[in-house]
């Protein structure tokens, strides 16, 4: 006896449809038109985090400087020729004595970098691109105690990158400061700027937070002036 199998109408499928392959295309396009700005965001919150901490330490071994200096803060210009670790160049130079590591005078978010060291002469920061913060130069050689206003006045703050002499005094009116580099440092992380205080603490703020260095400083408002 013959038996004979039925024959299968339908075939397998060979691949995707054009129309399928658009779905699939539209779908990675939305899920990456909402993911990679939340990824970019979440670098430049890290990048953020790391610039508080670095000016932290800054800010601390500016303070650890005045402690041996009789409580007088660096001066931010200290030596034109000669430069040596004996006669720093500027004010970031007479620090480095009081910090671990030279690179947390760098921003994660500033593109701008030199070679560490870069004229061999052991002072470390007496070149452009070595220093991405601003010291505030109104607190050049300044008592610790003729300082009122600790929490409020600016001390290090995001700039342009410079060398060991990069100091930013606020300008001379009272008016909040305009954005970009000539008002309140380089506003590279969303919009504003990171700035420690002469008490340590560090804040991220926009550019109309910012008074100039004319104005005194009070207990609501953050400025370069001093008293």
């Amino acid at each position: 006896m013959t038996f004979q199998t039925a024959s299968h109408t339908s075939r397998s499928r060979q691949g995707f449809t054009l129309i399928e392959i658009l779905i699939v295309m539209a779908i990675i396009a939305i899920l990456s038109a909402i993911l990679f700005p939340a990824l970019g965001a979440s670098r430049e919150r890290a990048r953020r985090s790391a610039c508080q901490m670095n000016q932290r330490f800054v800010a601390m071994a500016i303070r650890q400087y005045s402690q041996d200096a009789d409580e007088h803060l660096p001066l931010w210009s200290v030596n034109d020729s000669g430069v040596s670790v004996a006669t720093p160049y500027g004010w970031a130079d007479a620090v480095i004595p009081y910090i671990k590591n030279p690179d947390q005078f760098q921003c994660p978010s500033e593109g701008t970098y030199r070679p560490i060291d870069v004229n061999n002469n052991g002072t470390l920061l007496d070149d452009f691109g070595s220093v991405d913060y601003l010291y505030n130069s109104r607190l050049s050689g300044q008592a610790e105690a003729g300082i009122d206003y600790f929490s409020n006045t600016i001390m290090v703050g995001d700039y342009g990158s410079g060398d060991a002499r990069n100091i930013y005094d606020g300008g001379s009116g009272n008016a909040p400061l305009s954005a970009g580099p000539a008002g309140s440092g380089n506003i590279r992380h969303a919009g504003g700027a990171v700035y420690t205080f002469v008490d340590g603490h560090s804040k991220w703020l926009k550019p109309n937070r910012i008074l100039g260095g004319g104005a005194s400083p009070t207990s609501s408002n953050f400025t370069y002036a001093i008293d």
